[in-house]
C-alpha cells in the first residue's frame, strides 16, 4: 500500500511541475467561418483561451465570400 501511495503523490508532483515549468502548447484547434457575406480564419490557444483571427495578405481579417469564373480568371474575395 505505501507504494501504491508513493507512486500516485510521484504522478502528482510530476503533473505540478510540467504545469508550471514547462512551455504552453501549441495550438492545436484552427476554426474556419463560413459565412454568407464574409469568411474568417481563427487559431484558439489551448494555454491562454484566447483566440486569434488571421488576417488575409492585404491586412482585413475578413475577406469576402464572392467567386467570380472569368475567360481566363478566377478571382475570390476582393476585387482586383
Amino acid at each position: 500500500m505505501a507504494i501504491l501511495g508513493l507512486s500516485c503523490l510521484t504522478l502528482l508532483l510530476a503533473g505540478y511541475l510540467a504545469q508550471q515549468y514547462l512551455p504552453l502548447p501549441t495550438p492545436k484547434v484552427v476554426g474556419i467561418d463560413l459565412g454568407i457575406t464574409y469568411c474568417s480564419v481563427g487559431v484558439f490557444f489551448t494555454g491562454t483561451g484566447k483566440v486569434k483571427v488571421i488576417p488575409d495578405d492585404s491586412g482585413p481579417v475578413s475577406t469576402p465570400s464572392i467567386v467570380s469564373f472569368t475567360d481566363g480568371d478566377v478571382c475570390v474575395g476582393y476585387g482586383s
